[in-house]
């Protein structure tokens, strides 16, 4: 072992000296923290953009069949036979000469509503009433 540590002396160590070796951890570790930074951000931005990038061109395909479908009716509207069509369904509009018909449906009775015609009472109504009659006021 003697003879080990002669010869080292005697060539050099490929070991620097102890007083080096913190100062060279910390330059060490704070090259890595920065190379950290360095790759954390950008790639982190990455995939914030491609993500941001993926929600865009879904609402763009979106946005692109809603403006096909608008297309295609306004399209539709410039035909006056459909015009007419659209102005007697949802209007009620009638040529000159024609004579339009309303056709009423008559309400049913609401099933709240009794033979007598006065609204059905709440059950803890009509259930106190009982009780009040089976004991007399």
């Amino acid at each position: 072992m003697a003879v080990i540590t002669k010869v080292r002396e005697a060539v050099g160590s490929s070991r620097p000296a102890r007083e080096k070796d913190p100062q060279r951890r910390t330059l060490l570790g704070i090259g890595l923290v920065i190379a950290a930074f360095l790759v954390f951000f950008p790639t982190k931005q990455l995939v914030v953009q491609r993500t941001r990038m993926a929600r865009l061109e879904t609402r763009l395909e979106v946005l692109t069949e809603e403006n096909r479908r608008l297309e295609r009716q306004v399209d539709r509207l410039q035909d006056p036979g459909e015009l007419e069509l659209l102005a007697r369904a949802r209007l009620g509009l009638v040529k000159p000469g024609e004579q339009a018909y309303l056709l009423v449906a008559t309400p049913s009775p609401s099933p709240a509503v009794r033979a007598t015609g006065q609204p059905k009472r709440p059950w803890p109504s009509r259930a106190w009433d009982w009780v009040t009659d089976l004991f007399g006021d």
